[in-house]
């Protein structure tokens, strides 16, 4: 990135990390983080998320999108035998279970397993109230240690960022059960899992504030 210092001293990384410290100590959003469950309403908003970004990602033209399957809630260590089976049974037998993934063959070759992966994605989900979903009032704190806490950490160690969406798009940007990160948008140009400094930041810089309910969230989970 233009004007990042790569090659900053130990020393500097230190200062810096400490007073990175006091300030994810000392600023987080004051108001006690929200607890509860998901509601009707939240679970569905999640489930709706998923299936937005799952058609997202296909880059197919708005029109030929097919109407919401109804879901069906799959276990997450279910989920490669289950879609292997759902695209087998959709004509598509590329798609095979293996060790816990799948080994997806000649992936989306065409609109129409396009569209089947669309579909089997959409129908098989996790639920949200059991598998990492967070309530409307969680996101909005989230969102506010992200535009206010994480993004001026970041850049106070040289990474830009993009500006944050508004709250009102937040929850339905990044496809997941955290809604937007910053951390998201430097995934081609910010490597902690193979870049030495990048770790030090992410350290310095967690994705998410102390406590429950975000103990046990990771952006990237090979670092958790």
């Amino acid at each position: 990135m233009t004007g990042r210092p790569r090659h900053l001293g130990v020393e500097v990384i230190a200062i810096a990390a400490a007073a990175i410290s006091l300030v994810l100590t000392g600023c987080v959003p004051t108001r006690e983080i929200p607890s509860g469950e998901m509601s009707d309403e939240d679970t569905q908003l999640v489930l709706e998320r998923n299936m937005n970004w799952f058609w997202e990602e296909l880059q197919l033209d708005d029109a030929k999108r097919p109407p919401d399957p109804t879901v069906e809630y799959i276990a997450p260590d279910q989920w490669a035998t289950v879609l292997s089976q759902c695209m087998t049974d959709r004509g598509f037998d590329d798609y095979v279970e293996s060790g816990g993934g799948l080994q997806l063959g000649n992936y989306l070759a065409d609109e129409e397993e396009s569209i089947a992966w669309y579909l089997c994605q959409s129908t098989y989900q996790s639920d949200p109230r059991e598998f990492g979903g967070f309530n409307t009032s969680q996101l909005e704190y989230l969102y506010d240690y992200n535009r206010d806490i994480l993004v001026p950490c970041l850049e106070g160690h040289g990474i830009n960022v993009d500006t944050a969406p508004p709250r009102s798009q937040a929850a339905r940007i990044d496809g997941d059960s955290v809604g937007w990160s910053p951390y998201y948008f430097l995934r081609s140009t910010f490597d902690p899992l193979n870049d030495a400094q990048d770790r030090r930041i992410y350290e310095a810089c967690p994705p998410f504030p102390p406590g429950e309910p975000f103990d046990g969230f990771h952006i990237w989970s090979e670092l958790g």
